[in-house]
């Protein structure tokens, strides 16, 4: 600050042309006299003046007269030791000055912290004040406003002899005593120390003492700053309401609005931006009552992130916007490139990438002219997170290389951890994992240093995603823990919310449902609902635990023998199912908020999910056909942002959910054969297009093409059945069952764990389609709706079991592949965006929204990943036998179709029959066997 150069200069002045002389450096902060009393040892140390440190203290710390002697002897006969330091009692202190012996020497004396202590001092410094004349060599006493005001008072006669009085403040842009200055301008050049806590007490102390208000509220703000910038929020607000209490008491409504804009502050970082609103516009009606139009702009200023958080983009535009008119027309150059900062922020949060560097760009070049290193730097961090969001990685990281230069030339420590942070989530998406870890582990370090609680929690939770990336998960759980014990401390739920959603997605991913459902339904009651997309994505994940869970009961209840298990292993399941499915709603019925635009088409996808997992257990046709109209209009929705094999995708899903739709709505006119007919034959047509899609879809490799030709073959058996009844063609009828075989063969080629449970169900139902065709006389279309929906059970039955890592992959749930891909595209945060990585969410540092730590934006992912081919193990024997079982009874039912069509008995063939079976069932376990083994 140039005051305070001004006034050091001249201090300096003096001191170096006088012959002894008391001067006072009166300074608002301890961090503020520390770096003026480093600038001033410098300039004297260059003239080659010494420099003694003399600190007065209490007790055991002070040395005893001889040990002063001694070393002021020392150092007054040495040449070469130009600083030195000793710690004396307050009787002492002109005793020590008197014995230094040697020229060229400046004494900095510094004063003992506590009240009482000062006190005794003073009084000490008044009939000693003779003994100072003596004194040849410059003092300077470093005081705050408490203790000058003390000296001032119980030492009268020795304040007399002073010979100047420097003020000094905010030297680092940081607080100063006796005015409000925003924590989010501050420049972080250390730790916030208990010394500089308590000379604000102490200040607090004395006007409370003397009954000063106006002081008091004035301290009390100062506090709230201190324990904001140090991440704790709760002490923050509880000294802010304080000091709004008095300032309203007092009717002094600048000094109310202020502390309504400091009280928003720490709600909007703890998350609760309902609250940080409603305090902003408190704030907001006292400046335009006050007429304060530099205080409106600022308060808009402060409006615009909060709802940029809640996803409200263009109302935070809004704001930004009416900020920049009133600095525009106030010609505030440093707070117009502060908006357009923000500006750029909003723009880059709804992907309007171009916008967001055009805003960037201004304020770049209005720091550029002004010199503005601080500012110059978020905005090259802010460019940084554009390019980084973009995918432009080299970009990101030369950008965010230039914020870290200049953050390291100013001193900018908390500028630094943050940057550290971002350049770790460009690593991480390069996927070089030394660098990464590298960088979160300089963060850390510096939020340490800092005792910043906060960004240390969330460095933490990012270094645990980068170990459960790299499959060492004890060292994953490690930092989580650690992220979530100092979150717990500082009483920062939002915090441990992430990390509990992260444990629980970490499980998730390691096929522990369970332990997932548990850390995400943590995640529920501690991360906010307005939350984006941090409560979204733990909604989803949970939903799909709670599934996975029902999966396993289901299966479970298959495989018991006791009818009690049975029934309650079932009775679990279907509350699984159900509470899995209104998570599904509760998830999609959330505001598309915080997300951009290249994420609608999941959220759409996710939503269409909820309404088709509902579906498949709903037996009232009319409600499924309503959820299947629900879930077609979402899947069309979300066609409109996808692009690549994701169009193949969603338009199979949507021509598959047509013809069930129209298969449900048979259901309805039982009684009116020509309707049924052609409704069939319009599910049929959607079955057609169905199939061309997935099949294309698998020959671009967007997804396993095992699980297409699964969805394909079971898609043309229907349309084989309904030709094979209209036509009494056996061909078609045989061919048909051949289909549903590949289509079963494709889904055991996948999974080794179908399981006999299935293979039984496939099986009943093929028969029940067997059972169909003994009394066909010319076509019924009853009959071949019963096949189609008997087949569209088999569909439901294999997608409905616990099929490990095969959620929401299958037939009906096909449309679920689009989300499930970018699991494994999607990577890391922040804060202030976060990001995620394989689905985890990190806390990042950029854009930067002065001094504010979040995350966001990530993506809403769901279901699980498909076994990578090294990861799937070959097929068990009984799973052999078992397939095997199912292929040759298949066989079987096709014979039995044959004698059936030409209405020959079967008794007429039993011994052939059998032979041809016991022959079929030898020679399928024989191939089956060679298959598996080359293929193990």
């Amino acid at each position: 600050m140039l005051e305070n150069e001004q006034e050091l200069l001249k201090l300096e002045t003096e001191m170096y042309y006088s012959d002894g002389g008391i001067y006072f450096a009166d300074c608002d902060t301890a961090s503020t006299r520390d770096e003026i009393a480093q600038q001033l040892e410098n300039r004297f140390l260059n003239k080659n003046i010494k420099i003694i440190k003399v600190k007065i203290g209490v007790g055991e710390t002070a040395s005893t007269r001889d040990e002063i002697a001694r070393h002021l002897e020392r150092v007054s006969s040495s040449g070469g030791a130009r600083r030195s330091e000793i710690g004396i009692q307050a009787n002492d202190l002109a005793y020590t000055l008197n014995r230094y012996r040697g020229d060229n020497a400046a004494f900095f004396v510094y004063l003992p912290p506590e009240k009482p202590e000062l006190e005794d001092l003073a009084r000490i410094l008044n009939y000693t004040r003779e003994e100072f004349a003596k004194i040849k060599q410059p003092i300077i006493i470093w005081v705050d406003k408490v203790s000058l005001g003390i000296i001032a008072r119980s030492a009268p006669d020795f304040w007399a002899w002073r010979a100047r009085v420097s003020e000094f403040g905010g030297v680092s842009g940081g607080l100063k005593y006796g005015g409000e200055v925003e924590a989010a301008e501050t420049i972080w050049r250390g730790k916030i120390s208990d010394e500089e806590m308590q000379s604000y007490e102490r200040a607090l102390a004395e006007f409370q003492e003397r009954g000063d208000e106006k002081e008091v509220s004035k301290i009390l703000g100062q506090l709230g700053i201190l324990y904001y910038r140090r991440g704790e929020w709760d002490r923050a607000i509880e000294y802010y309401e304080k000091s709004m209490e008095i300032f309203d008491a007092i009717g002094n409504q600048h000094g109310l609005a202020k502390a309504y804009g400091n009280l928003g502050n720490a709600y909007a970082s703890k998350g609760e931006w309902d609250l940080a609103i409603e305090y902003f516009d408190k704030n907001m009606e006292i400046s335009k009552a006050l007429g304060d139009q530099h205080g409106l702009a600022k308060t808009y200023n402060n409006l615009g992130p909060v709802y940029e958080d809640k996803g409200m983009w263009d109302r935070a535009i809004e704001y930004f916007e009416e900020s920049m008119k009133i600095f525009e027309d106030l010609g505030d150059q440093h707070e117009l490139a502060k908006t357009y900062n923000n500006l750029g922020n909003a723009y880059a949060s709804k992907g309007e990438w171009d916008l967001a560097i055009e805003y960037f760009d201004k304020s770049m070049e209005i720091s550029k002219a002004l010199g503005d290193q601080h500012g110059l730097a978020k905005t090259y961090g802010n460019l940084g997170s554009v390019y980084y969001h973009k995918g432009e990685w080299d970009h990101a990281i030369e950008y965010y290389k230039k914020d870290m230069g200049i953050s390291e030339d100013i001193g900018d420590q908390h500028g630094l951890a943050k940057t550290y942070n971002n350049l770790g989530l460009v690593y991480y998406h390069k996927g070089e994992w030394d660098r990464v870890i590298k960088y979160y582990e300089k963060s850390m370090e510096t939020f340490e240093a800092l005792e910043d609680q906060h960004g240390l929690a969330a460095t933490y939770n990012n270094l645990g995603l980068v170990y459960a990336h790299m499959g060492e998960w004890d060292h994953a759980i490690e930092y989580y823990e650690r992220s979530m014990g100092i979150s717990e401390d500082i009483g920062n739920r939002h915090m441990v919310g992430i990390t509990f959603s992260n444990i629980g997605k970490g499980y998730l991913d390691r096929s522990n449902p369970v332990e997932a459902k548990s850390n995400l339904e943590e995640t529920i009651e501690k991360i906010h609902p307005d939350a984006r997309p941090e409560y979204p994505n733990a909604l989803n994940w949970l939903a799909v635990s709670l599934r996975m869970i029902a999966d396993q009961r289901k299966h479970e209840a298959k495989l018991t023998s006791s009818e009690v298990d049975h029934k309650k292993l079932v009775s679990d399941a279907a509350e699984l199912y159900r509470e899995a499915s209104e998570r599904y709603e509760e998830t999609h019925g959330l505001p598309l908020a915080r997300m951009p635009r290249s994420l609608l088409m999941d959220a759409h996808l996710t939503r269409a999910l909820s309404y088709s997992v509902q579906n498949i257990t709903e037996e009232d046709a009319g409600k499924a056909i309503a959820l299947l109209d629900s879930t077609i209009a979402e899947m069309k929705a979300a066609l409109e942002f996808a692009d690549g094999a994701d169009i193949i995708r969603l338009k199979g899903a949507i021509a598959s959910h047509e013809a069930k739709r129209c298969v449900r709505e048979i259901d309805l006119h039982k009684e009116e054969a020509e309707k049924q007919n052609r409704l069939l034959d319009l599910a049929i047509n959607y079955l057609g297009e169905a199939s061309e899609s997935f099949g294309s879809l698998g020959e671009t490799g967007a997804c396993s093409s095992k699980t297409c030709d699964g969805c394909r073959h079971l898609y043309t058996a229907l349309g084989l059945i309904r030709d094979g009844y209209r036509e009494e063609s056996n061909q078609k009828i045989m061919d048909a069952v051949s289909e549903i075989r590949l289509a079963e063969g494709c889904y055991q080629s996948i999974s080794n764990e179908l399981g006999m449970d299935v293979v039984d169900r496939v099986n009943e139902i093929l028969m029940r389609v067997a059972d169909n065709l003994k009394n066909v006389e010319g076509f019924d279309p009853r009959n071949a709706v019963d096949a189609a929906n008997n087949v569209f059970d088999v569909l439901d039955e294999v997608s409905g079991v616990g099929l490990r890592n095969m959620i929401k992959i299958l037939v009906f749930d096909e449309a679920g592949n689009v989300t499930e891909r970018k699991i494994s595209d999607e990577v890391p945060t922040g804060g202030s965006s976060a990001n995620a990585k394989e689905g985890g969410i990190s806390a990042a540092f950029g854009p930067v929204k002065d001094s504010t730590i979040y995350t966001g934006p990530t993506t809403i992912v769901g279901g699980d990943k498909e076994p990578s081919p090294e990861k799937q193990k070959s097929t068990p024997l009984w799973g052999r036998i078992f397939g095997s079982i199912g292929g040759i009874i298949s066989e079987a039912i096709a014979i039995i179709l044959i004698h059936f069509i030409f209405e020959e008995s079967i008794e007429k063939f039993a011994i052939e029959s059998l032979l041809i079976l016991t022959m079929l069932l030898s020679i399928t376990i024989f191939i089956r066997h060679k298959i598996s083994k080359s293929e193990t």
